[in-house]
């Protein structure tokens, strides 16, 4: 770009200064890079430099920072309102001493009303020394207000430790054990189980088949589906996994009935079974259900 120079004096001293070359174009104007003094959004101590004009409108235009002022009348409402709720606890506080006073001095609600009949209660027979105690002194009252309020207190920390209380019974209740059962002979398909009382999160299974040495122990969240069987009818004593069923049967000759979860209700989940076995035997199913 074609320019000139252009210079700046500086005053250094009275009688002093300092001439400064400046860069500028044909018509005069600096040739400056803007992002050297402005900058979006502005950043904290960065004094030699000034937000844009894009920062600076959104700034403005923002209602949350910057909020309809209130008129006089909407400022007088708010503050009449606040001396309104003063005045009345004011007023309360003011009123206490009285109340006290005039509740002391209802004997009907310090006493028992006399016995209804012919006789009054001074007059009846077998009456002791027991039945009528002298009068609390100051120190007997206070010890009596003080338990009191021990007791209210004792309440109110109950009372704020309801809902802890409440979460720890929830917590228990989001856990549920039980059992299902499917006969080998019947083909592939689904299972419904229902009763847990809540959506699960995972479950946890063991199932056997009794007198076939068939046992397995599996985990299963809708998607990992995992378990450990025993392969004992192949190889005695030994074990293998299945990375895809949370459910694993397994025969002699490597035959298997086998499930996993198909997927989590309100009320308990679907399991579905695959059929790779012509033996015959019924699989008993213990869950454990949790939710979290």
């Amino acid at each position: 770009m074609p320019g000139a120079y252009l210079y700046g004096w500086e005053q250094t001293g009275p009688d002093t200064g300092i001439w400064h070359k400046l860069i500028c174009n044909n018509e005069g104007k600096l040739i400056i890079d803007p992002s050297e003094i402005f900058e979006n959004d502005p950043t904290d101590n960065e004094h030699g430099k000034a937000p844009d004009s894009d920062w600076a409108y959104e700034h403005a235009a923002d209602l949350v920072i910057h909020h309809v002022k209130y008129t006089e009348a909407e400022a007088e409402d708010v503050a009449d309102a606040r001396i309104l709720i003063h005045e009345a606890d004011a007023v309360a506080h003011q009123d206490a001493p009285d109340l006290i006073l005039a509740h002391k001095g209802d004997v009907n609600a310090h006493h028992t009303p006399p016995l209804a009949g012919d006789f009054l209660h001074n007059n009846l027979g077998g009456i002791g020394p027991n039945d009528h105690h002298t009068a609390y002194t100051d120190a007997e009252a206070e010890d009596v207000a003080d338990a009191r309020i021990l007791i209210h207190e004792a309440d109110a920390i109950a009372h704020q430790n309801a809902p802890a209380l409440i979460t720890a019974h929830e917590a228990k209740v989001n856990v549920k054990v039980g059992l299902f059962s499917r006969d080998t002979g019947l083909m592939s398909g689904t299972q419904v189980i229902t009763g847990v009382g809540f959506r699960p999160s995972c479950i946890d299974f063991k199932a056997v088949i009794s007198l076939k040495s068939c046992v397995s122990m599996g985990f299963d969240d809708v998607i990992t589906h995992n378990c450990v069987f025993s392969h004992h009818q192949v190889i005695a004593g030994s074990w293998l996994g299945n990375a895809s069923r949370s459910v694993h049967m397994e025969w002699l000759g490597g035959e298997s009935y086998e499930g996993k979860v198909d997927s989590f209700n309100s009320d308990g989940f679907v399991f579905r079974w695959y059929k790779n076995s012509s033996n015959i035997g019924v699989v008993v199913v213990y869950y454990k259900a949790r939710r979290y």
